[in-house]
C-alpha cells in the first residue's frame, strides 16, 4: 500500500512501522516521531495533512530531527517510555518470529532478576539510568532509548524473564520516569555551573 493509511491520499511521504514514524520528503522531512499511545496499524504510510493532524493532537512526539538536541529540546516521559517499549517490542517480536509462537518458560521477575536484567543491559549499552549518580554528559536521545529497550528485551529473554513483563510496559514506564528525573538533575547541575543563559 502506497497511499495514506488514514485518508487514502496518493501522496503519502511518511512511513510508520509500529510506534515509529520516519518523516518523508514533505513537511516532516528528516523528522523521526514516535506514537505515544500506539500506532493506528502495524505499518503504513501517512500524508502530510494526516500526520500534521496527529502532531497537532499531541499523539506523537518528535524524537529526532536536524538540530534537535542543539536547540535544547528534551524528550518527555511518555516519549521515552514509547521509544523504550518500541525497541523492546522489536526484539521480542523478532524472537518469536525466529522461534515460532511456542510459549517458553519464563520466571516471575523478582527484584534480583530485575537488577540482573538492568545491569546486563547497562553493561551492553552504557546506559546510566539506574546508576546512583547522574553523569554530567547527557547520553540520552530517542535512538538511545530505542537501543536500551532493545537491549533490555534481549537481556530479559536471555535470562529467562522474557514474558515476565508483557510488552515491557512496566519497565518502559519505570525507565522513562527515572530518565526524566536524571535529565532534570543534569540540567540543574549544568545551570549551577554555567549560570543562567544570557
Amino acid at each position: 500500500m502506497t497511499g495514506c493509511h488514514l485518508c487514502n491520499a496518493d501522496d503519502a511521504p511518511s512511513y510508520f512501522q509500529g510506534r515509529l514514524i520516519d518523516g518523508g520528503y514533505g513537511r516532516f522531512d528528516q523528522m523521526r516521531l514516535v506514537f505515544l499511545n500506539g500506532a493506528p496499524a502495524p505499518q503504513g504510510r501517512l500524508c502530510d495533512d494526516c500526520l500534521g493532524k496527529i502532531v497537532a493532537g499531541d499523539q506523537v512526539e518528535v524524537y529526532d530531527e536536524p538540530g534537535f538536541f542543539e536547540s535544547g529540546q528534551k524528550l518527555g516521559r511518555d516519549a521515552y517510555a514509547a521509544l523504550f517499549q518500541a525497541g523492546a517490542e522489536r526484539v521480542h517480536i523478532r524472537f518469536h518470529e525466529l522461534n515460532g509462537a511456542r510459549v517458553y518458560d519464563s520466571r516471575p521477575l523478582s527484584p534480583e532478576g530485575q537488577d540482573a536484567v538492568r545491569d546486563l543491559a547497562a553493561l551492553m549499552t552504557g546506559d546510566d539510568t539506574w546508576s546512583d549518580q547522574a553523569h554530567a554528559e547527557r547520553k540520552t536521545s530517542g535512538q538511545h532509548a530505542l537501543s536500551v529497550g532493545e537491549t533490555y528485551a534481549l537481556c530479559a529473554i536471555s535470562l529467562g524473564y522474557g514474558e515476565a513483563d508483557p510488552g515491557f510496559v512496566r519497565e518502559s514506564g519505570l525507565w522513562a520516569a527515572r530518565r526524566v528525573e536524571i535529565d532534570a538533575l543534569i540540567e540543574a547541575n549544568r545551570q549551577s555551573l554555567l549560570g543562567p543563559a544570557l
